[in-house]
């Protein structure tokens, strides 16, 4: 990478967010860093579908659909992710739907809601939205799953009503295997007329408009940017020497601790492109520190046979770490940082036999051979080989990769 220039700050805090919901433009002005993605949707009318319990990402019931261009593809894709974890200003440019945007009494019903309730696998109904969309998510991109790789994504689906069998059951009934009953792929991204029983000819149509007004404002000092730079990123490390910061990718450590510090200034790492790379040597993979769990294990499961000792092994431990929509967005040089930010993050080791799970990549890493390369203003970057059984990071740098 070479030096990193810096340069006088030139970017701007943000107050304002524009995206898509539900096929329908947003811009919301006014907001702040502590508002999340979940406290706006909640505060709109017609909205109040994705629900929030826990506020950790850890039962489900505010899971929506991300729809975007992953930095490390290139190519659109379709993820769940935790509404409660996620700060409203850090969906710039997103596309996301919620329940109301998939179907409706009115509007009628999709067939993943639909077959929930002819399998009895509601009750009260708290934690059906979350089911609903994080099965709707997965299927955008595996539209034809086996029954195993549908009950592993429900790691962080919590009901406290049926039991989960006829929850399963109804979302089994999506797999691959042509059974009776079984609605073809192709109708699976369609509604049906509640009439008709038939595809709804205009997938758009709704028969309520959600009100997309400004959010309620809260009082905090905090400042939001997002560079698109490390040039820029580091230049607003240098415009804010005396400010406390906090570098957010998925944010989804707020999950594990509670309440954290209000910091002066969040800087979102989303769009520095540098960040999301990923590269196959003869003896490594190089990946960007905002690379996203989810995506990391794809890559180590797509290069497993560069290092099949390692590679599978490795991506298996991963699958451990928190649930799918937390490791959607979770990046793994944040899980690492928070072992290193915090003492009493809690950790598990592994087995001999490595069937242990922990919620730190540290645990992981531990294993294998690992280098980290930090980067920080002024002098460029730097290789630290030993990272996780030393305490060699300081302030003001940030891991690369």
């Amino acid at each position: 990478m070479g030096n990193i220039e810096v340069k006088a700050a030139s970017v701007e805090p943000k107050t304002s967010v524009s995206f898509t919901l539900n096929g329908a433009p947003v811009d919301v002005q006014g907001v702040t860093p502590s508002i999340t993605l979940n406290d706006w949707l909640r505060s709109q009318p017609g909205l109040t579908g994705t629900k929030k319990m826990c506020g950790e990402g850890g039962c489900g019931c505010c899971v929506v659909a991300v729809s975007l261009q992953s930095p490390v593809t290139q190519q659109e894709t379709t993820f769940a992710i935790n509404s409660c974890l996620c700060p409203l200003l850090s969906v710039e440019g997103w596309k996301i739907t919620t329940v109301e945007g998939i179907g409706s009494s009115k509007a009628g019903f999709h067939p993943i809601q639909q077959r929930l309730a002819e399998y009895n696998g509601s009750q009260c109904g708290y934690c059906s939205p979350g089911f609903v969309m994080n099965m709707y998510s997965f299927l955008q991109q595996n539209p034809a799953p086996s029954a195993e790789q549908i009950a592993d994504i429900f790691d962080g689906n919590i009901c406290r009503c049926t039991g989960y069998r006829p929850i399963l059951d109804a979302m089994t009934s999506f797999k691959a295997e042509k059974e009776n009953g079984v609605i073809d792929i192709e109708e699976v991204q369609k509604k049906l007329c509640p009439r008709t029983g038939k595809a709804c000819s205009n997938p758009r149509s709704t028969c309520t408009a959600p009100y997309l007004g400004p959010t309620r404002e809260l009082v905090t000092p905090s400042a939001w940017y997002a560079p698109s730079s490390l040039a820029d990123l580091f230049s607003i490390f240098s415009a804010h020497p005396e400010s406390s910061v906090r570098l957010v990718a998925g944010d989804t450590g707020r999950g594990v601790f509670k309440n954290p510090p209000v910091a002066d200034v969040y800087i979102d790492l989303k769009h520095i492109p540098d960040l999301y790379t990923s590269t196959l040597t003869e003896k490594s993979l190089l990946v960007g520190s905002a690379v996203p769990l989810s995506v990391l294990i794809g890559l180590l499961e797509t290069n497993k046979n560069s290092s099949p000792s390692t590679f599978s092994q490795l991506a298996h431990h991963l699958s451990n770490i928190a649930n799918l929509p937390v490791r959607n967005v979770g990046s793994w040089a944040g899980n690492l940082m928070l072992t290193h930010n915090y003492d009493f993050f809690p950790l598990r080791c592994l087995c001999s036999d490595g069937c242990c799970g922990s919620h730190s990549l540290y645990c992981h890493l531990v294993q294998y051979t690992v280098s980290v390369t930090v980067g920080f203003p002024h002098s460029g970057h730097e290789q630290i080989g030993d990272c996780v059984h030393g305490n060699s990071f300081c302030e003001r740098r940030h891991c690369l990769s």
